[in-house]
């Protein structure tokens, strides 16, 4: 049972892995990485600083890493259905033209009361 769980894991690392490649390759500004089951974000995310359009809806993330901010071109942020307790600081560096999406109530609500909550970054 362990083992295909794992399996399910790995298929899906790399299932992201996969999807952050073709984007690189192919010059897109936008990403789905929704339902995949994330609990950490892929490190080759960061080399994709042409972004505009994020989805990250339906993953297990609890908390996102500072590098968030280094994504400026960001203007739509997709964190519904998620587990987040916690924003990073940084975040307010992607400005008030950025679209944060959080549709999930308990996200919404712990995400109003984390550290890190910028006014600039809204909730939808």
């Amino acid at each position: 049972m362990h083992r295909q769980v794992d399996d399910a894991r790995g298929s899906r690392r790399e299932e992201a892995e996969r999807r952050i490649a073709d984007c690189a390759a192919r010059g897109l500004v936008k990403l789905d990485l929704f339902e995949l089951g994330l609990t950490v974000l892929p490190e080759r995310l960061w080399d994709l600083a042409g972004l505009t359009t994020l989805g990250l809806s339906g993953n297990r993330l609890t908390a996102l890493p500072e590098r968030l901010g280094d994504l400026g071109g960001l203007t739509t942020l997709d964190l519904s259905d998620n587990k987040l307790t916690a924003l990073p600081e940084r975040i307010g560096e992607l400005g008030d033209k950025t679209n944060i999406i959080c549709n999930s109530s308990g996200s919404r609500a712990g995400l109003r009361e984390a550290e890190g909550f910028s006014e600039n970054c809204g909730v939808a």
